[in-house]
């Protein structure tokens, strides 16, 4: 019935013979006034200063160039190589228990999906894991492989280890790209690396990262301001659940 009563409205409104009585008839008919008008949704900003997973929260906060050249540089990583081989284009590794195993393969056959590159970055120093990097045909990687088991972590980007050695932390930036920007904090606990959080990120992306101390990283960011690019630093302080 509201239906049909909208519908008479209309047809009267148009019928009318004179702009002016159109005009009239429109301001005394309230309810077709609000059928009429298209209400635009407003734009809601999406906040990205405080992020939120069941065991951590990251806090954003603005800092400056000199905090972040003043951030701990330590890799730990050495270049140990001597339980991987080549065979051709597969790389063949000895894991701890002493069975060798193929665990990944270059594919330079096609420039498409198939893709991709490896090379060998290292081998953690706190965990039981080999770095590589992984370059596919528009993107890239970097790659942890379990030497207990062979198992692969996929990481947004190069992973930075805390000062006391049990948080690992990768992000990405590609704002300007494909909007595949991100962060993701994982912990090291006797020998293995866990996740803690991955996050997809919109607005803002890593484009550099260090570690201040053991629960606060600094970063060169590049944000999104009106779909404007910028960069800027900002402190990453990590809370932990366990620290309420």
């Amino acid at each position: 019935m509201k239906q049909l009563a909208i519908l008479i409205l209309i047809i009267t409104f148009f019928s009318c013979s004179d702009d002016n009585e159109k005009v009239d008839y429109l301001s005394n008919n309230k309810s077709l006034q609000d059928e009429l008008i298209v209400k635009q949704p407003e734009a809601k900003r999406i906040n990205e200063d405080t992020i939120v997973s069941d065991k951590v929260s990251l806090i954003f906060e603005s800092s400056n160039k000199s905090t972040f050249n003043s951030a701990e540089t330590t890799v730990f990583v050495n270049k140990d190589s001597s339980a991987i081989r080549r065979d051709g284009q597969k790389w063949i590794f000895k894991l701890l228990n002493g069975d060798e195993k193929n665990i990944i393969s270059n594919d330079t056959s096609d420039e498409g999906d198939s893709y991709v590159v490896y090379s060998f970055i290292g081998k953690l120093e706190v965990a039981n894991y080999w770095l590589f990097d992984a370059a596919y045909y528009e993107s890239d990687d970097y790659l942890l492989i379990d030497m207990d088991n062979g198992e692969i972590i996929h990481l947004m980007g190069y992973p930075f280890i805390s000062p006391d050695k049990k948080i690992l932390i990768s992000g990405a930036s590609n704002l300007d790209y494909d909007n595949s920007s991100g962060i993701q904090l994982f912990e090291i606990e006797d020998g293995k690396i866990l996740e803690v959080i991955s996050k997809d990120l919109i607005t803002r992306g890593l484009l550099q990262y260090r570690w201040l101390n053991d629960t606060t990283v600094i970063a060169q960011e590049e944000f999104l301001n009106n779909n404007d690019l910028g960069k800027k630093y900002s402190k990453i302080h990590l809370k932990f659940n366990s620290d309420n």
